[in-house]
């Protein structure tokens, strides 16, 4: 998938828009190599700086090297990072047994709200989404804030929105 929004979109067209929203002087460019290799190149002075993972980092014991964290009213992540999701044969009962406690209604809904917001630019070329979803205080409300971006940055509409389904919160944040 070549799409800006899809799996193969390179290193994270999402997080440079971003990046170019909040700093439109700033000219983000790609970073590769193994994360402890990056931190290097931003300590030789190669680059300015680095965005990065912050679970990323700490998983690897890098988060020494975190200098700046964005809040997540900043910084949206892309849609369901961070969920895992397992799938079983349809006829092994066994498995989905033994994976049954691995089961978080919680992150099931709020995936889900995330996944309908994206459902309408999954293909786009022209608009990029960022998303994060939580069931909030009360079990039945999902909180869901997104984020459409043009590719540059230059254009931004941010929605903050909940409702009792992943489905409704979705349509609200779009404004359907």
């Amino acid at each position: 998938n070549s799409t800006p929004n899809g799996p193969g979109a390179g290193r994270s067209p999402r997080r440079r828009a971003q990046i170019l929203a909040l700093r439109p002087d700033l000219r983000p460019v790609p970073i590769r190599g193994p994360v402890d290799d990056r931190i290097r190149q931003v300590q030789r002075g190669d680059f300015a700086a680095a965005v990065l993972a912050t679970a990323g980092l700490e998983r690897l014991g890098c988060g020494d090297a975190i200098t700046e964290t964005f809040p997540i009213e900043t910084f949206l992540p892309a849609p369901a990072q961070g969920a895992l999701a397992l799938t079983t044969r349809a006829d092994d009962e066994r498995t989905r047994q033994l994976l049954l406690p691995l089961d978080d209604d919680c992150t099931r809904r709020a995936t889900r709200a995330e996944l309908e917001l994206l459902r309408p630019f999954e293909h786009s070329t022209q608009w990029l989404l960022a998303a994060y979803a939580t069931v909030g205080q009360h079990p039945d409300r999902i909180v869901l804030r997104g984020r459409l971006l043009s590719a540059d940055g230059g254009t931004v509409y941010d929605a903050a929105v909940s409702g009792p389904e992943p489905e409704e919160a979705a349509r609200k944040a779009i404004g359907l």
